[in-house]
């Protein structure tokens, strides 16, 4: 293995995958050796909700002697709890979270006597130690809840939603592995925990991926911000910024050829003035009148309204000059032109702004401050954390120069 930060910075640059393949695998024959915990988490594909359900998988392959809890005869297999609120990164506060469905089995027994407790700060899974001691196998437990995945404020396609929650393992385990499911139509914005490394992303299945996070303890803070990888999400914020501007751009251009007499041509342009903003900026679904209890706001309305105040009266404008002032043909075909090429300069604005991951808002896994320009964030190698400046020359600089 890599000994220093140097190695682990020279190997990534010239091969990250390979890094990461030889990190992963190390690992996992440590903690396997170690006999951690294994803990599966799985994020459904539709995200749109405040609150999705999430499915969580906790099996634990080797059970150590433990201290009953209060004397009661009843161990602790498990617990987990949120911040609260979830949204401030300061907050003391702890809460339970509530659970749709539960199963706890052992080899391929079911442990009855496996229930849920809530003591005001934690939901925990406790089993009879007699009937723990009689049982043969890892134990497997099952959950369902909506209470870790939420929807936080934005605009669409740029909310973020937030995993979030305490695990613990008090069984005596020494180290947890969690392995973490979520469709490829989403991807990290930032990554808060207590681990020391994450893997990168491996398929599972069709449209989702896995990432394995190594926690070298019993206990478990996952803060992770999701937000959406789908291109075309992205893209369609800028559609009618294309659109507008093309019109337009076509505007102009059939009044040049009206005045250089090549009707056939103008009459082709003059289509693409009309059609285009009439399918991305009054598609029709803009007739219906929305419930006045389901906000409608987003980037790409602001855009929609700004160039339908703009194209609106500049094609009138244009039509009027063609059929009955042809005296304005000139001032119109200038200002067609300047406004069209205006929305194009836009567009491709936004398009950069994209590409440097401006708009998506990404964070500081260390601080969770936003990371307004992605290409310059810095990567920690031996944590794989994305961290702004200031959290870089704090943290890893020192340990470089050392």
């Amino acid at each position: 293995m890599l000994e220093n930060i140097e190695d682990l910075q020279r190997v990534a640059v010239r091969r990250l995958e390979e890094f990461d393949f030889l990190q992963v695998n190390s690992k996992l024959r440590e903690y396997c050796g170690k006999q951690a915990a294994k803990i599966h988490v799985v994020i459904p594909d539709y995200t749109s909700a405040y609150g999705s359900f999430i499915d969580i998988k906790v099996e634990i392959d080797d059970l150590q002697p433990v201290a009953e809890r209060n004397g009661d005869g009843r161990l602790v297999l498990f617990s987990i709890s949120v911040d609260w609120p979830p949204l401030q990164t300061a907050a003391t506060e702890r809460r339970p979270i509530s659970v749709l469905s539960f199963s706890t089995i052992r080899g391929d027994v079911a442990l009855r006597s496996a229930t849920l407790e809530d003591n005001g700060r934690e939901l925990m899974v406790t089993a009879d130690s007699a009937d723990l001691a009689q049982g043969e196998g890892p134990i497997v437990i099952t959950l369902s809840t909506p209470s870790l995945y939420f929807l936080l404020p934005g605009s669409v396609p740029f909310q973020r939603h937030l995993l979030h929650f305490n695990l613990s393992v008090p069984t005596g385990v020494e180290k947890c592995l969690l392995h973490l499911d979520h469709s490829s139509k989403i991807s990290l914005r930032c990554r808060k925990d207590n681990s020391e490394y994450q893997s990168l992303a491996y398929s599972t299945q069709s449209n989702y991926v896995r990432k394995i996070t190594f926690f070298p303890q019993d206990q478990i803070k996952v803060r992770y911000y999701y937000g959406t990888n789908d291109d075309t999400q992205l893209i369609k914020v800028g559609s009618p910024l294309f659109a507008g501007g093309l019109s337009l751009l076509a505007g102009s251009l059939t009044i040049a050829l009206i005045n250089a007499n090549l009707l056939d041509s103008a009459a082709t342009t003059l289509a693409l003035l009309i059609l285009p903003p009439f399918l991305q900026l009054f598609p029709a679904t803009s007739v219906l009148y929305p419930s006045s209890d389901i906000s409608r706001f987003s980037v790409k309305n602001i855009i929609i309204g700004v160039v339908a105040a703009l194209y609106v009266p500049l094609a009138v404008l244009s039509l009027l000059t063609l059929v009955r002032y042809p005296q304005f043909r000139p001032i119109a075909l200038r200002i067609d032109l300047l406004v069209g090429s205006l929305l194009i300069i836009a567009l491709l604005i936004y398009m950069i702004l994209i590409n440097q991951g401006v708009l998506q808002h990404y964070a500081c896994d260390r601080c969770e401050r936003r990371i307004w320009r992605r290409h310059k964030a810095k990567l920690n190698l031996k944590t794989r954390q994305t961290l702004c400046r200031d959290c870089w020359h704090s943290d890893v600089m020192p340990t470089l120069i050392d």
